[in-house]
């Protein structure tokens, strides 16, 4: 199961019947989303990973952490392998109070029945120091990870890359030929600011690569502002990632 919510930039995959779950970027609001939404429900394990340290994104770690608390669930974090970013989530979890129990990649891939999972730096630069909780300075990076599943297939890569303008590194993902589905932030250019990627940057990505329409369904959208801009999204051909948490790919326009 994938579960989207618009509001948090909470990202959600369970495994192994759900038993054990990996919760990926627990945003600020993320509390309500996983009291409203059941996902925790029979879990015994969640694994959480932030991609980069804005609020948005990892804002709600301890929301996330309280809730598996109260029903008798391990938390876990999962770690990015780059030494500046795994000290900035540290004093990220420092800030909120969040006991760090971390697994290793390969652990985490196991109890998720991935075969593996991997991290890859993506640019990304903060608008302001209030998103990262006043801690850093200039420079903030997104880890996108990589994970391969145990399916018999030629393609079994999900990869998960929210935040960044990074548009050689995501065309890199595109020409994976493992790619079964590629996470991406997609804004408007009036929210881009230079650090986001935008629907008008995926396209003309798109158009030089020369993707077919079931290859553009692989591409999974996110991080939205506007309803206006998932009409536009699913108009262009790509999948949504807000439309999943309601168990459907619909076009919200027919779902009225």
């Amino acid at each position: 199961m994938c579960a989207k919510s618009v509001e948090t930039i909470a990202f959600a995959k369970e495994e192994n019947d759900g038993v054990n779950m990996l919760l990926i970027d627990p945003g600020s609001l993320v509390g309500g989303f996983l009291d409203r939404s059941g996902v925790l429900d029979g879990v015994r394990r969640v694994i959480a990973f932030g991609s980069h340290a804005h609020r948005d994104h990892v804002g709600g770690y301890k929301q996330a952490q309280n809730r598996c608390e109260q029903r008798g669930i391990e938390f876990y974090h999962l770690l990015p392998d780059n030494e500046r970013q795994c000290k900035q989530m540290h004093k990220v979890f420092l800030v909120l109070g969040v006991r760090t129990a971390c697994l290793p990649p390969d652990e985490a891939a196991d109890l998720l029945n991935l075969k593996s999972i991997e991290f890859d730096v993506m640019r990304h630069t903060p608008f302001n120091t209030e998103m990262c909780f006043g801690l850093f300075g200039r420079r903030i990076d997104t880890t996108a990870l990589i994970m391969t599943t145990r399916e018999d297939r030629n393609r079994n890569e999900i990869i998960y890359a929210s935040d960044n303008d990074d548009k050689k590194k995501y065309r890199e993902f595109l020409r994976h030929r493992a790619l079964q589905q590629l996470h991406l932030e997609v804004t408007f250019s009036k929210h881009g600011l230079h650090m986001h990627n935008t629907l008008r940057k995926l396209n003309s990505v798109v158009k030089k690569e020369r993707l077919n329409e079931k290859m553009k369904k692989r591409i999974i959208c996110n991080h939205h502002y506007t309803d206006k801009l998932i009409t536009y999204c699913l108009d262009s051909g790509y999948s949504d990632a807000a439309n999943w948490l309601y168990g459907s790919t619909a076009h919200p326009k027919k779902n009225g």
